[in-house]
């Protein structure tokens, strides 16, 4: 049976008992040599097990002791960061955008030839020399549906796939800010960024007060607002990996510029 503290408590008032006190001789039952020694060396084995055991129980709760105040000395510092302006900035997120079009481009022309197909069809259809009713009309009219079915199933297929490679462009943006937002966060010792509102608002229209009242950051420093150094260095970065020609000489903003603490 594994020793609880209730256990070792026990056991420990029960040895000290049994070792340290003995009643006077009178009360004693006159007792073999051989059989108190036996019982005394059994007793001072008992009690230096259960000193063992008590050292291993004491031992976790110091080391959970030790850490705890190891991590209660680090600095807790917040920085905020206005992720929708990252967003509008990046300019990786204008190149994603044109990457987009383009694969909805790709089916342009096979949208644009099923679109007149239904047209011709229906126009068919509507001509005076087609009676309602009749063999042929029957036969465009199934001409036509087919058509619609499968123009739906064409937009529905391109939607999907469309999305999809939205998604996986968006998680590369998301997965990319995240980086740069761990490495100044490490750099300048803050253990917490949370995403905020950064834009201007005009007190003066009642709707904007209510949007201001409704912010969940009342008030920050300026130089907790880690938005622009974190635009400035993705764009740095994305300079570097796309060495597409400019129209100007002049370096992007930010390409020289750190943080200032």
């Amino acid at each position: 049976m594994p020793y609880t503290p209730r256990r070792l408590h026990n056991e420990w008032i029960r040895l000290i008992r049994s070792v340290a006190w003995k009643p006077p001789p009178v009360f004693r039952p006159p007792l073999h040599s051989g059989t108190a020694n036996q019982r005394s060396v059994s007793a001072v084995t008992r009690l230096a097990s259960l000193l063992v055991a008590a050292m291993l129980l004491a031992g976790p709760p110091s080391t959970a002791l030790a850490q705890g105040t190891a991590a209660s000395s680090i600095p807790h510092k917040v920085a905020l960061i206005d992720i929708s302006r990252v967003l509008k900035e990046y300019k990786k997120v204008d190149a994603l955008r044109t990457e987009i079009k383009a694969e909805i481009a790709k089916s342009e022309a096979q949208r644009t030839a099923m679109v007149k197909k239904m047209k011709t069809i229906k126009d068919k259809l509507s001509s005076p020399n087609i009676q309602q009713g009749s063999p042929k009309a029957v036969e465009l009219e199934k001409q036509g549906l087919q058509v619609e079915a499968e123009f739906n199933t064409f937009k529905k297929a391109e939607r999907t796939r469309i999305l999809r490679r939205e998604a996986q462009l968006l998680k590369t943006i998301h997965g990319e800010i995240k980086a740069v937002v761990k490495r100044a966060a490490d750099a300048w010792g803050y253990t917490l960024v949370l995403r905020f509102n950064g834009a201007a608002s005009d007190s003066a229209t009642p709707n904007n007060v209510v949007g201001q009242l409704q912010r969940q950051v009342v008030y920050h420093r300026s130089e907790d607002n880690i938005t622009q150094p974190v635009i400035e260095y993705l764009n740095k970065q994305y300079l570097k990996q796309s060495p597409a020609p400019r129209t100007t000489g002049n370096q992007p903003a930010g390409a020289t510029k750190t943080k200032k603490r």
